[in-house]
């Protein structure tokens, strides 16, 4: 994630559906931003920063264009879930690929209660060779290795969430979509994992808890109902 992109089209549609997610499973106590903050750059490959609210929350709608005239910084949201009564933990610091391991085990020594666990990664998990990665900026990937150790550390009530921007080739974006899906599941190994997409970003999710799964799959099909969205399932190895 970086802080010029904070308020654009993209960050509303996730901060609207993690909302929704966070209503929809009241279990999860504690809602976690693992922000994966890099600086900003020139590439302009944010979302459209122009954009009506449409059916999403006003009161979200109105606080991000506040923020874009005002301080336009990932950490501001924190205001707007505490003031939704939220329980937030967010680290607004730089995310570097080589500090990875003291950068998430920081992230999750606060508190053992059940949360929501959102990784922001300015593209997915990781994915190609190294040298591509390098190429394409290795501090933008969320790896492996951070996912397992994450899961590993997380009660079996917790939910894991991935920010994913997909192919821009829309042939093989499916493809690119269903591989994600299956891997986070493998990472994590519960028996279960789901999407839910625009075809140009994707939120990977899973949990091992059976009755936060159904609700999870709830809040999913109404938000992709609601809005045209793209959504679906793989689990134990089959896609439904």
């Amino acid at each position: 994630m970086k802080d010029q992109y904070f308020t654009d089209e993209h960050d509303f549609f996730k901060w609207d559906f993690l909302e929704d997610v966070l209503d929809g499973c009241p279990d999860l106590q504690i809602f976690t931003n693992l922000t994966m903050l890099t600086p900003p750059d020139n590439s302009r490959e944010g979302g459209r920063e122009r954009f009506e609210c449409g059916g999403r929350r006003r009161e979200l709608y109105d606080f991000l264009r506040a923020c874009r005239h005002g301080r336009r910084a990932v950490a501001e949201i924190r205001r707007y879930f505490e003031g939704k009564g939220i329980v937030y933990y967010g680290n607004e610091l730089l995310y570097s690929c080589a500090r990875r391991e003291e950068y998430f085990k920081r992230c999750t020594q606060r508190s053992t209660e059940d949360r929501a666990h959102f990784f922001d990664p300015d593209i997915g998990l990781q994915w190609g060779s190294l040298p591509y990665m390098r190429d394409q900026g290795i501090d933008k990937y969320l790896f492996d290795d951070s996912v397992r150790g994450i899961a590993g550390r997380s009660t079996a009530d917790s939910v894991l969430i991935v920010y994913q921007h997909l192919q821009r080739n829309r042939v093989r974006s499916p493809s690119d979509l269903k591989e994600r899906t299956q891997r986070l599941q493998q990472l994590v190994n519960p028996d279960f994992s789901v999407y839910l997409s625009n075809r140009e970003i994707a939120f990977l999710a899973t949990t091992r808890n059976a009755e936060l799964r159904d609700k999870l799959c709830e809040v999913i099909v109404a938000h992709g109902d609601k809005h045209a969205l793209q959504y679906g399932a793989w689990r134990s190895g089959c896609p439904t």
